[in-house]
């Protein structure tokens, strides 16, 4: 456990960000904290940030706002309305779609191989 210095709470040490110089290797405010201080200092932030993070896939906002609309904001594998991740195939790095995070996990953990989830298909219906 270890105190914030900006909110004053005790909280789990996961809830603070590395740092290599801390005795402890924790930031000494915590990980909401410091993303509250970057909003105030860049209003855009968190723009910035989804512009950042949808770039790894080679995909610009306008793309995942499209999909999402052809996909009527429902996740492409149980519809589910959730927040929506992106899909990609790990060999190719194509973008597939836009699914919820369950439905994401899924299909990582089966390798995208559809003879797993084939397999489990079959193991689910008898």
């Amino acid at each position: 456990m270890k105190t914030c210095i900006r909110c004053q709470e005790e909280k789990e040490l996961d809830k603070f960000e590395n740092h290599p110089t801390a005795k402890d290797g924790k930031r000494n405010q915590c990980s909401a904290c410091r993303y509250a201080i970057r909003l105030d200092r860049d209003p855009d932030y968190r723009n910035k940030q989804r512009e950042w993070n949808l770039g790894r896939y080679g995909i610009t906002v306008a793309e995942y706002d499209s999909m999402l609309s052809k996909q009527n904001k429902e996740c492409a594998i149980c519809k589910n309305k959730s927040k929506l991740v992106v899909d990609h195939d790990h060999k190719t790095n194509k973008v597939r779609g836009l699914l919820c995070h369950p439905c994401n996990t899924m299909l990582g953990l089966a390798k995208d191989s559809p003879q797993t989830l084939q397999g489990a298909l079959r193991y689910l219906e008898s």
